[in-house]
């Protein structure tokens, strides 16, 4: 495919000299399974391979980057002056899930906050050629919308079942109470 990107002859789809002169590193790897592909779960751990979860960290001090000291920093100053907690009923509980999603070929593809701004966006797949039902639990208001978020219609409050057709795309909107 040296040369030009499909034999056409008009000349948009010229590439002279598009060659990959470098040397390209990869990775690859090999999970022996029993079964079929959706029973052992081989399309989300492809995924986990691929696009592994990203996280942030903090230190352990809560305090650190809400305050500091109101004058130059010195090396000899032993007392540190906190600002207070802005939001003092914001916490996140310690091993707890924010949403959850079983079922049987179900393969979560997106998880983020909605266009809007308000509440956060779910959205799985059934990858398998049978209807499964789908349990979706989260802290919150649950709507049904569609990928481009622009109808919503109620379904429950932290828990819904849901049936998902086979290669069918399910698009949640998830809202949190207000305090």
């Amino acid at each position: 495919a040296t040369g030009g990107i499909n034999r056409s002859p008009s000349k948009n789809w010229k590439t002279p000299g598009n060659q990959c002169l470098r040397t390209i590193c990869g990775s690859l790897a090999l999970l022996p399974f029993n079964g079929d592909v959706i029973t052992a779960d081989i399309p989300n751990w492809s995924l986990r391979y691929r696009a592994p979860l990203m996280v942030n960290v903090s230190c352990c001090d809560t305090h650190k980057f809400t305050g500091g000291r109101p004058c130059v920093q010195d090396t000899e100053l032993n007392e540190i002056f906190y600002l207070p907690d802005s939001y003092p009923n914001a916490f996140i509980v310690a091993n707890q899930s924010a949403i959850k999603v079983e079922g049987k070929g179900l393969s979560v593809t997106a998880f983020k906050k909605a266009e809007s701004g308000s509440g956060e966006v779910v959205r799985f797949v059934n990858l398998s050629e049978q209807p499964t039902t789908a349990t979706v639990t989260a802290n919150g208001r649950i709507y049904r919308t569609t990928m481009a978020e622009k109808r919503k219609q109620f379904l429950a409050i932290n828990a819904v079942e849901l049936t998902v057709n086979p290669k069918e795309i399910v698009t949640l909107l998830l809202v949190q109470p207000q305090e």
